[in-house]
């Protein structure tokens, strides 16, 4: 009789100790899946937020693109003060020797120009490949044929000047070609930046 109330007090216990078990083990289980649910949202949340960044990244790249081409359509076809740019580029670019404008015949016999384009031309000492080109066409399908004529004479300097001054043939490397609508502007210095913003601010005013 002893001996069966031993026995049903050891089931009893076993009992418990199976069920304190099951519910350890419940809650380990539990803990585990709401960890890896936890890790789940933390990790869609991240997707979500750099997808969002990413579109918005895009939208505001393509937003600008767009700002760009219409401030360029804009500035197409718009008249240039071509002598204020004169002004502020002799005035306010460093260049190695003073420049002068030559006279129209004289720029005509240096640089190609499609029939009805106004040129201009400043140049300086002979030793020295400063110069200010702006031509001004009849029309922007002119202007871009102009543009080539720019690179062609830019060219043409590069190859003079490496002969006798390499230095200056570097300049001609770094000179400024710009058509803008009905305009071409080149500018060979050794001050670019300057006459980079100056020339950009004219086009975009």
């Amino acid at each position: 009789m002893e001996k069966q109330e031993n026995l049903s007090k050891e089931r009893i216990e076993e009992k418990k100790e199976d069920t304190a078990r099951h519910k350890t083990d419940y809650r380990l289980l539990s803990t585990i899946v709401m960890s890896i649910f936890v890790v789940f949202v933390i990790g869609w949340s991240i997707c979500h937020t750099v997808r969002d960044i990413n579109q918005q990244a895009t939208a505001n790249q393509a937003a600008g693109e767009k700002k760009t081409k219409a401030q360029e359509k804009q500035n197409v076809g718009k008249d240039l003060d071509v002598d204020a740019l004169v002004r502020d580029l002799l005035g306010k670019v460093i260049f190695d020797t003073e420049l002068k404008k030559l006279d129209d015949t004289v720029a005509e016999g240096m640089i190609t120009a499609e029939s009805g384009t106004k040129l201009q031309v400043y140049m300086g000492n002979g030793s020295f490949a400063d110069e200010i080109v702006i031509m001004t066409a009849k029309n922007e399908a002119d202007a871009k044929k102009n543009q080539e004529n720019a690179k062609t004479h830019l060219e043409e300097m590069k190859t003079m000047f490496q002969d006798y001054i390499p230095k200056e043939a570097k300049k001609i490397e770094d000179a400024i070609s710009i058509q803008s609508g009905n305009y071409v502007i080149v500018c060979i210095t050794s001050d670019v930046n300057t006459a980079d913003k100056i020339i950009k601010s004219a086009i975009n005013q």
